[in-house]
């Protein structure tokens, strides 16, 4: 969209977009938000445009994920220590006979 630019020489590097069609401010860009912007692109998995959440990779990672929950809750269950019942009054096969 086109849009005039204000560029600020403070620390953080600021720079203003207004639109100019309408003369409204559309973004304010900072150091610290560049900062921001690119680790959440690495979060989604979205290395161009940083705004796509849908994207295959992350479709990937999240099917992956769930599938090694859901073995892993299977493995956990089928490992689980089994009480076994005896009769009331019967001995514990583990105790040896005296």
């Amino acid at each position: 969209m086109p849009a005039w630019r204000a560029s600020f020489a403070d620390d953080d590097a600021t720079r203003i977009y207004v639109a100019a069609e309408t003369g409204r401010l559309t973004a304010v860009r900072t150091g610290t938000w560049r900062l921001y912007d690119f680790f959440w692109g690495l979060h989604i998995m979205d290395w161009t445009e940083h705004e796509r959440f849908n994207t295959p990779w992350l479709n990937a990672f999240a099917a992956g994920g769930l599938v090694f929950a859901v073995s892993g809750a299977i493995l956990l269950f089928m490992r689980w220590p089994r009480r076994s019942r005896r009769v009331a009054g019967g001995r514990n096969s583990r105790q040896g006979v005296a």
